[in-house]
């Protein structure tokens, strides 16, 4: 009977079907967790730089601002080393933003330690002073926020995709549940 070859190739078929379901899922959650952390971390970063940064902007208009190595006092996130680590799972042009936030915290911390225990006046001519480092630490603080501000929007569609939000309208529904008929006011 011809029938009998065929016996084992459902069987067959649904192992691998199961096998690929299993390598696809466990290939795609942690991507979507990484992508979160990210977003959420540069998003907390985008804050941080942007509230220290108008001291350095607007340096050349204000008198006698002092800065010290603690207006560079930025970590680098823990997600930043994770995203570092799993690089392969970012759209190609992340990867050149994600290496540029990484390049321009490094920078900061360079300049925090060219400033030292010292302070910085911008408006002055004492070149034992540095005052340079306020405008390269500005254009450090730029390129930090603007890339972060790229991975995190670019990441939202990519994140919508793998974990969709859900309707506002069904998000009230579930926590005020549906209105009954003593809910509306006949005045």
């Amino acid at each position: 009977m011809k029938f009998d070859r065929f016996v084992g190739l459902g069987s067959v078929v649904g192992i691998i079907l199961v096998l690929t379901m299993i390598a696809w899922l466990g290939l795609w959650g942690p991507v979507d967790l990484l992508y979160l952390k990210v977003e959420i971390a540069f998003k907390q970063l985008i804050e941080t730089v942007r509230s220290r940064q108008s001291k350095f902007t607007f340096a050349p208009i204000l008198e006698n601002d002092e800065f010290s190595a603690r207006d560079l006092d930025f970590e680098e996130p823990p997600e930043l080393e994770e995203a570092w680590m799993s690089l392969d799972i970012f759209p190609r042009h992340l990867i050149a933003e994600i290496r540029n936030v990484r390049s321009s915290l490094r920078k900061m911390k360079s300049f925090k330690a060219q400033i030292g225990d010292r302070t910085i006046l911008y408006k002055t001519s004492d070149p034992a002073n540095k005052p340079w480092l306020v405008e390269q630490a500005d254009n450090a603080l730029n390129d930090t926020w603007h890339s972060a501000a790229v991975v995190v929007e670019d990441l939202k569609p990519l994140i919508q995709e793998l974990a969709p939000e859900m309707d506002e309208n069904d998000r009230l529904h579930k926590i005020h549940g549906s209105p009954g008929p003593d809910d509306f006011d006949e005045s």
